[in-house]
């Protein structure tokens, strides 16, 4: 899932993730937000492939101001990190999707490569899907970094939204 942010106050738009598709998509969105509703100040975040699709498009379009990318798949955008918008990343340690040694190969590159504020985050004994897990589905000793988790997303946004 790709979201898109426009703040304040938060509005969300969000719209599946196709991998060719989520790029026009954000395009026809930033398009929309802006002359139809007047928005100047637009954020994105991702989950999963979506949050691969952050990371791309905070390399690759000026125009959000920021973005949180959410267990996004590093494998294949790790080539680059010189980002145009300050990025979050946020990661759970037992992620079997993404191991902890391509987040520190992320991580080195974009302390060589990045010119604006970002940050890297590995949330302790979180596994893939743990921000968006259901109350249901959760189990109680998650529950503090699946909520600071979701609290770190919204700083982030509202200190650049």
């Amino acid at each position: 899932m790709l979201c898109i942010i426009v703040g304040p106050p938060f509005l969300l738009y969000s719209f599946i993730d196709s991998h060719v598709l989520c790029y026009r998509e954000a395009e026809v969105v930033l398009k929309y937000l802006k002359e139809k509703c007047g928005a100047k100040k637009i954020g994105v975040i991702g989950f999963c492939w979506g949050g691969a699709a952050v990371h791309h498009l905070m390399l690759t379009n000026s125009e959000f101001k920021a973005g949180v990318s959410i267990y996004g798949v590093i494998k294949f955008f790790e080539d680059s990190c010189n980002l145009l918008n300050p990025t979050f990343f946020i990661f759970g340690e037992k992620d079997d999707i993404i191991p902890l040694g391509q987040i520190s190969v992320l991580e080195e590159k974009l302390k060589q490569e990045c010119k604006v504020d970002f940050e890297v985050k590995i949330y302790p004994g979180q596994t893939h899907g743990f921000v968006h897990r259901k109350r249901e589905d959760c189990n109680p000793q998650d529950q503090p970094y699946i909520q600071e988790a979701r609290k770190d997303m919204l700083n982030w946004l509202k200190k650049y939204l």
